[in-house]
């Protein structure tokens, strides 16, 4: 945990591939952090673990990641894309909130829960659809995206929704 904390020289890494997990906060508050390699053994992004690195452009999370931590990738204001496998189940509580270019996303066919806030403040997401897997979206979950345009299956039966999931989103269809 929190083994490259406020490193702000840092600006790529390439976790070898022996890593299987990364810690909390291991890479938090990294100003300068523009490039991640995560290795396909690890299958869990911890809590907070990208943090405020806010000049983190891309994120590519391999296939056997199952969940992504609270506050993952929170504040990391210049993430445009994540690619996030159909291995992933959980998104947690404000994993991408404040990721105020992140354009495209795509909500993997196998998540069940979505965290409190987890895309709030996405700005400038645009398009998303909700995978019919899904158990539970938590409250506020893409508060504020003024430009997300969501589609939700019709076949959501016994999904719990937190308070107003879609406050302020373009439109739910």
């Amino acid at each position: 945990d929190y083994v490259f904390l406020e490193c702000e020289s840092l600006e790529q890494i390439d976790i070898p591939s022996s890593v299987t997990s990364i810690g909390n906060h291991a890479f938090s508050l990294c100003l300068n952090l523009k490039n991640v390699t995560i290795p396909s053994r690890v299958k869990k992004i911890e809590n907070g673990t990208f943090k405020d690195c806010r000049r983190l452009k891309s994120v590519e999370i391999p296939f056997g990641v199952k969940k992504i931590g609270d506050e993952a990738f929170y504040g990391c204001y210049e993430l445009e894309s994540v690619e996030m496998p159909n291995s992933v189940e959980n998104i947690g509580n404000y994993a991408f909130k404040c990721c105020t270019k992140l354009k495209n996303i795509r909500i993997p066919l196998n998540v069940r829960t979505i965290g409190k806030e987890s895309f709030g403040y996405c700005l400038r997401l645009e398009n998303l659809e909700i995978p019919s897997s899904i158990s539970f979206i938590g409250s506020h979950a893409f508060n504020r995206c003024k430009n997300l345009s969501i589609k939700i299956p019709g076949s959501l039966t016994g999904t719990y929704f937190g308070e107003d999931p879609f406050e302020g989103c373009k439109s739910i269809y």
